[in-house]
């Protein structure tokens, strides 16, 4: 049975995660350091305990390439849906399923009756109250890198 959590924001494990998140080129598209270290302030927390840097690079190349069809299935965005209702319920990670879907961070693009892909499906761990993610690795074959990549 897999037992599926929630994650709160402003959680030791996420902050960390954002902030290798930005240092990546992956992540540097997906959101933003003045969004993250907005985060930062909404949760209590110093940028200094959370450090990162922001990944700049020219202009995006626009192109007339046809998007890539959908590797996973194909889903049809219902009313009340939001980008994590659907992502939790596919069991996929609402970074990755913001990324197959070219939606911003913030995910105001999803539309009710628009079509979205459900890609990589993943068991989702929430984190609980004072739960470490040494704690998360416990049982774990990965490592806290991979973890967070």
């Amino acid at each position: 049975m897999v037992l599926y959590r929630t994650v709160s924001a402003c959680a030791n494990c996420t902050l960390k995660y954002l902030s290798t998140f930005l240092d990546s080129t992956y992540g540097h598209r997906k959101t933003s350091g003045e969004g993250f270290t907005a985060l930062l302030s909404s949760c209590g927390s110093s940028p200094t305990e959370f450090p990162h840097s922001i990944v700049t690079f020219g202009p995006i190349p626009t192109t007339t390439k046809p998007q890539p069809s959908c590797l996973g299935s194909a889903y049809t965005v219902q009313p009340g849906d939001t980008c994590t209702s659907i992502s939790n319920s596919k069991s996929v990670a609402v970074d990755r399923f913001l990324s197959d879907n070219s939606f911003e961070y913030n995910c105001e693009d999803l539309v009710a009756g628009s079509s979205v892909c459900i890609g990589d499906r993943c068991a989702l761990q929430t984190v609980i109250a004072n739960q470490t993610c040494k704690d998360i690795l416990l049982d774990k074959p990965f490592t806290i890198t991979e973890m967070m990549s």
